[in-house]
């Protein structure tokens, strides 16, 4: 359990110690060695937000940032969220200049839409699915409509806890108006896991 300001953290998810977590990537020879492959990321960001000049650009469970220095070459006004204080102390001395906040997702948004992109790299497959609908809230407030949310998540044959199969993922989040605009790569499964979701104008 994680302690903020000398109080235990409320536990969430699938209970993994994200700071521990931080600190592991922080042993690797390169920090910001990324999970996807990001030629083919970028391709799919350049696919459907081709005009990125001046778009905000939400980067959910952040840990320690090491995607920022990417999404910001690519031309996004970038901000990360992690709700893990350790992990946000560790991206600040990292990235001193770029933007970040500590915050549950489900915690973080506005009155009205800010942001045009939302990335989601293997974290939500790390929430419970009552957490999903929460972050899915937050989504509604936060992503302009004609926004993006690029998903790369678990995708599995069987909905577990925290996991959901390829129709579950669509379901999620065509109940709060995102329609699938693409899909792209294929799992040891079969099936595809990473999504481009398009907000309803």
């Amino acid at each position: 359990m994680h302690v903020d300001g000398g109080k235990a953290m409320t536990p969430f998810g699938d209970g993994i110690d994200w700071a521990n977590e931080a600190r592991r990537i922080l042993k690797e020879d390169n920090v910001f060695y990324s999970v996807i492959p990001e030629d083919e990321f970028a391709a799919m960001i350049k696919k459907h937000v081709p005009d990125r000049h001046g778009k905000k650009l939400l980067d959910c469970g952040c840990n320690i940032g090491r995607w920022s220095d990417y999404f910001i070459s690519l031309g996004f006004e970038y901000t990360g969220i992690d709700q893990d204080p350790e992990v946000i102390r560790l991206a600040k001395q990292l990235r001193p200049n770029h933007h970040y906040i500590k915050s549950f997702l489900w915690d973080f948004g506005s009155v009205y839409p800010t942001h045009d992109v939302a990335v989601f790299v293997a974290v939500l497959q790390h929430n419970t699915n009552a957490e999903k609908e929460r972050i899915m809230e937050m989504l509604q407030n936060t992503i302009k409509p004609g926004g993006h949310v690029f998903a790369m998540e678990s995708t599995v044959k069987t909905k577990t806890n925290t996991q959901l199969t390829q129709p579950g993922w669509l379901d999620l989040f065509d109940r709060y108006g995102f329609d699938c605009a693409d899909k792209w790569h294929v799992n040891e499964l079969g099936f595809m896991d990473r999504y481009v979701f398009r907000r309803d104008d």
